[in-house]
């Protein structure tokens, strides 16, 4: 089940690479869990006029 989606603009792919490795420690204690992660930067269309946002996460 999903319960949240986080529109992610990357903007220092470094920054955001180490900060994709400390996500899994933060939902742990919450039973949450990453179930799909993209191998590589994804564009998605932009229905909603959200910006340009690089990554989805649903959490």
């Amino acid at each position: 089940m999903v319960r949240m989606i986080a529109l992610i603009r990357v903007k220092n792919r470094a920054d955001f690479k180490k900060y994709r490795e400390l996500v899994p420690a933060t939902l742990e204690p919450y039973g949450g869990e990453i179930r799909l992660r993209a191998d590589r930067l994804v564009s998605i269309a932009d229905e909603n006029d959200l910006g340009d946002f690089s990554q989805v996460a649903l959490l």
